[in-house]
């Protein structure tokens, strides 16, 4: 509760993002996130949301451990056939998604520990050097229900994302990113629909940052991945 205040907020507090994509039937979901010490801190009752689509929520909480628990009163989550839903939890370094096929009840553990809102203002930060990568996605028929994220896992900072939705067109895509800092990268990959870019091959390659010619492949992924993937690659 301190963390909400304006004036006497701990200096540890936090900034973090909840997003829910509902199902058609939105009056039958709520959530709760609890502490490392398994207490309620923000409760979200049932009703509270009336329309389908995604609600994203902000909140300010203290460095730690949290537990983020979903339920459906309908026994039959947030996907299928009543539309497809997602769960995210944007913290100062990753975004944690839970699978929106659960049943009653999902849960998904995280740590909040350094400012999210912070860190993706600062863009610039992720530049400064001559090294480059190239992202080459391979996207089914159903583009829209792809989402991904290539970001510097050293300092949590995005070098590129696509919100699903985002894109609308199939088949071979690829760009390069140049000027990047050496370091650990990490790429997240999710598919509403749960299969995957069925088939299509996702590849990150390292580049030469003035003649573009390929230097090594740091990462790729059939495409079969279901509902999401991940993967963490050093460039140096």
């Amino acid at each position: 509760m301190r963390c909400r205040s304006a004036y006497n907020a701990p200096a540890d507090c936090v900034e973090i993002r909840i997003d829910i994509t509902y199902d058609g039937y939105p009056l039958e979901t709520s959530w709760q996130l609890f502490d490392s010490e398994n207490q309620v801190i923000y409760d979200s009752k049932p009703h509270d949301v009336k329309v389908q689509g995604l609600v994203q929520t902000a909140l300010r909480v203290r460095r730690g451990s949290y537990r983020l628990a979903v339920y459906d009163k309908g026994g039959d989550g947030l996907c299928c056939i009543y539309g497809q839903g997602n769960i995210s939890v944007f913290t100062g370094t990753r975004n944690v998604q839970a699978g929106a096929i659960f049943g009653s009840e999902t849960s998904t553990n995280f740590v909040a520990s350094s400012n999210y809102a912070a860190r993706m203002k600062s863009q610039t930060l992720v530049y400064g050097n001559n090294v480059a990568l190239r992202l080459t996605i391979n996207y089914d028929r159903f583009p829209k229900e792809t989402s991904w994220k290539l970001m510097n896992d050293d300092t949590g900072l995005v070098v590129d994302e696509v919100t699903q939705g985002g894109h609308s067109t199939a088949g071979l895509w690829s760009k390069d990113y140049t000027n990047l800092r050496p370091g650990h990268y990490w790429f997240f990959i999710a598919d509403s629909s749960f299969d995957g870019t069925a088939g299509g091959a996702i590849k990150i390659e390292q580049i030469d940052g003035i003649t573009r010619s390929v230097m090594s492949e740091k990462w790729s992924d059939s495409g079969n991945f279901g509902s999401y993937v991940e993967g963490d690659f050093l460039v140096v």
